[in-house]
């Protein structure tokens, strides 16, 4: 099921923007994505937030927070995406929409 979003940012920005939410800790603006999708993304920045310095999807060690950042946004933009399109529809068929 594809839940139709509307929003200003594309799934590579998504995934910049999660990216920077889990390395660094910010939020997002508002009105840049709809109520479940800015919910799916926190969660997926919940998850993916730089606390050992390990990335969760490669095991990479990485020795801060911008090296982590650069990282996520490298070579797992498209893991991030999915996992947020994910998290947002489960959110979406649960609430029944």
């Amino acid at each position: 099921m594809v839940i139709p979003v509307l929003s200003r940012l594309t799934g590579d920005n998504i995934a910049v923007r999660v990216a920077r939410m889990a390395a660094f800790g910010e939020g997002l603006e508002a009105g840049d994505l709809s109520p479940h999708l800015a919910y799916a993304a926190a969660q997926v920045a919940e998850l993916l937030r730089w606390e050992t310095g390990v990335c969760p999807f490669c095991g990479r060690r990485l020795q801060s927070r911008r090296g982590y950042y650069i990282h996520l946004v490298r070579v797992h933009s498209g893991d991030i995406a999915r996992l947020v399109d994910r998290v947002a529809e489960r959110g979406a068929s649960g609430r029944g929409l």
